[in-house]
């Protein structure tokens, strides 16, 4: 079946200039950030604003990762596959690629919004908060992340076992149809010696 308007996409030099730029891009932001998350540790910022905004600068890290894999297995797909029925990425790659940054996303939002909260009671408890320790700051991170990943590790689970069942139905099926293979041969070379025999006695 054509597919004009995938080809025409695939074709159109600004499309494949802008799926370009976007995975260099996240590649440059990615570099960006890991330099400066291993800068935090010279901050003079209270040590729970540390730990959010090293939580955030990770969570930047593994969206633009996931980004930059993404566009860049897509621009690949578009240059060596010939059809443009079949450039596009297959379901389960691109679930992959694309709920990690999703996640990341709206998890950017609830770690600023922490931020906000751990400033606020910065603010509030000014004459002491220099005596907390890191347990409001590692509270709203794990508050802010565990939930989503509580949310993606039974995707994942779910999509191994179903691989795994996937690789266990074929490796059944492989040995069904060599057994047959073999029955098939001893029964035809069984076949063939009978024939030899009843040729020659006649």
């Amino acid at each position: 079946m054509p597919c004009p308007e995938t080809e025409r996409l695939i074709t159109s030099v600004g499309f494949l200039a802008a799926v370009a730029s976007q995975a260099v891009a996240g590649f440059i932001s990615a570099v960006i950030c890991i330099f400066a998350s291993r800068q935090c540790k010279d901050l003079y910022f209270h040590v729970n604003c540390k730990i959010l905004i090293v939580a955030l600068l990770v969570l930047y890290i593994v969206h633009s990762v996931f980004i930059a894999s993404l566009q860049t297995v897509q621009l690949i797909r578009y240059y060596a596959i010939s059809d443009p029925c079949q450039v596009g990425l297959p379901p389960v790659l691109c679930f992959c690629l694309r709920l990690p940054a999703t996640v990341c996303m709206i998890a950017f939002a609830t770690l600023q919004f922490a931020i906000t909260i751990e400033r606020a009671v910065a603010l509030w408890k000014r004459r002491e908060y220099e005596r907390y320790g890191p347990q409001l700051g590692c509270a709203l991170t794990f508050i802010c992340i565990i939930p989503f990943y509580t949310m993606i590790a039974p995707i994942i689970l779910w999509f191994i076992i179903k691989w795994s069942q996937q690789i266990k139905a074929a490796k059944l099926k492989q040995i069904t149809q060599k057994t047959e293979n073999e029955r098939d041969i001893y029964f035809q070379s069984y076949s063939r010696m009978w024939n030899n025999v009843l040729s020659n006695k006649g």
